[in-house]
């Protein structure tokens, strides 16, 4: 799962580095937010840090971090692994918000470019479906 979150967010970077960059450990979702540059190693400890409880085995791991710079949509990324769900194993999502930042922004443009970044990425190692026929299983 590590691996494969900042797979995400490193190619989100290359997709738009206005954007996607001076990411934020979840807090307040406040600039004093501490900052995570990331690494396997710095989202590996950030994962620990955040999951502390005693039924981790039957609740699983998540995280999230968030960057909003300027003249750019506010972008979260989260993730959850693990836990006793054999149906949400691994699950990533990322969120654009904005008030100010148009459908014509390039980020919004690039809409295809950060859904297949995030499809090579978290590649489902279970099986694929096309055309409503599922296999691998």
């Amino acid at each position: 799962m590590i691996q494969r979150w900042y797979a995400t967010l490193a190619r989100l970077g290359d997709i738009d580095g206005g954007t996607f960059h001076g990411w934020h450990e979840a807090g307040d979702g406040v600039p004093a937010d501490p900052q995570l540059i990331p690494s396997v190693s710095a989202l590996a400890d950030y994962i620990v840090r955040e999951n502390t409880g005693p039924d981790l085995d039957v609740v699983g791991y998540g995280a999230s971090l968030w960057a909003h710079n300027h003249e750019a949509a506010k972008v979260t990324s989260a993730v959850r692994a693990g836990g006793s769900s054999p149906y949400v194993t691994n699950s990533v999502s990322v969120s654009l918000r904005s008030r100010t930042v148009g459908e014509d922004a390039d980020v919004i443009r690039r809409t295809p470019e950060i859904l297949a970044a995030i499809g090579e990425a978290w590649e489902s190692t279970r099986g694929r479906c096309t055309t409503g026929r599922c296999t691998g299983r």
